[in-house]
Order: C-alpha cells, then sequence, then structure tokens
C-alpha cells in the first residue's frame, strides 16, 4: 500500500507534454517554455542506482524526453537562423532599392541640369 501511494504522489506532477510543432513554430515564447518544461521532466525522471552497486549516480529514466528536447532545440535554432537570413535578404532588398532610386534621381537631376544648360545656351545665342 506504501510503494502505491509514494508512486501516486510522485505521478501526480508528472503530465505529458500536448506540444505541437505548429505552436512550436509559431510562438517563440511557447519554445521557451517547452524547453524549461522539458528540463523540468529530466529531473523528475532521475533514479538513483541500485544500493548494492554503490554508486549514487542518477541515470536519465528515458531517452525519449532528451530526444524531444534536442528536436525542439534544433526547432528554435533553425528558426533563429532562418529569422536571421529573413533579415538580412529583406535589408539587402531595400538597400538595392535605395541605391536604384538614387540613380534614378541622380539620372534625372543630369537631364534637368542638361536641358537648362541648353537653354542658357540658347538664350546667350
Amino acid at each position: 500500500m506504501d510503494v502505491e501511494r509514494k508512486k501516486n504522489f510522485i505521478n501526480k506532477d508528472t503530465s505529458v507534454s500536448k506540444a505541437n510543432i505548429k505552436d512550436i513554430l509559431q510562438n517563440s515564447n511557447y519554445i521557451e517554455n517547452y524547453i524549461n518544461y522539458s528540463l523540468q521532466d529530466d529531473e523528475n525522471n532521475l533514479n538513483v542506482a541500485s544500493k548494492r552497486k554503490g554508486s549514487s549516480e542518477h541515470k536519465v529514466g528515458s531517452g525519449e524526453i532528451n530526444t524531444q528536447l534536442m528536436k525542439t532545440i534544433e526547432i528554435y535554432k533553425n528558426k533563429n537562423v532562418e529569422e536571421k537570413k529573413c533579415q538580412n535578404y529583406i535589408i539587402t532588398k531595400y538597400e538595392n532599392v535605395l541605391r536604384n532610386m538614387k540613380r534614378k534621381h541622380i539620372n534625372e537631376i543630369s537631364e534637368i541640369k542638361n536641358n537648362v544648360l541648353q537653354d542658357v545656351d540658347f538664350l546667350i545665342q
């Protein structure tokens, strides 16, 4: 009876993650919360080795949590890399647009200048 009570008490706080990849990709706060949640799950699943061996090393209870955590970290890193690439692309795109506008305006100004000079030459003659 005592063993069952302890198991129920220990398992009362643990729950299965309901994370979807869509949620992870769409909401950056959700990623941080999910990573923190996964780390807490890792802490809860640590088991003490048997006393017969005389070691008190901690072993991770299941490898699934580690793989899920690694996947979420990779998704988070990839998302940040994609955002940086998009930002760099947008910056270069607008820099090119500004350069083209400057060239266009400089060409227009030079045409107006040439027209004015021609008119002045015509008036002088």
